[in-house]
């Protein structure tokens, strides 16, 4: 797979929705691809960072529950 290919699946590589064929073949260029292992890590980490905030309350507010 081309880098390409590589950077439009890496959010679905992320959350485990392709297929077995597909993720070994995501794992083998990450395994030689410095460029696309690095965005991995870095789309991981803006994962990470967009759940925390997520679970954070501005102050002054309440949350809904239903």
């Amino acid at each position: 797979m081309k880098c390409e290919q590589i950077q439009l699946l890496l959010s679905q590589y992320l959350d485990n929705e392709l297929d077995e064929l597909r993720r070994k073949k995501i794992d083998r260029h990450l395994q030689t691809c410095a460029s696309c292992s690095q965005d991995l890590t870095s789309l991981a980490k803006t994962v990470r960072v967009l759940h925390a905030v997520s679970d954070l309350n501005p102050p002054g507010t309440t949350t809904k529950k239903e």
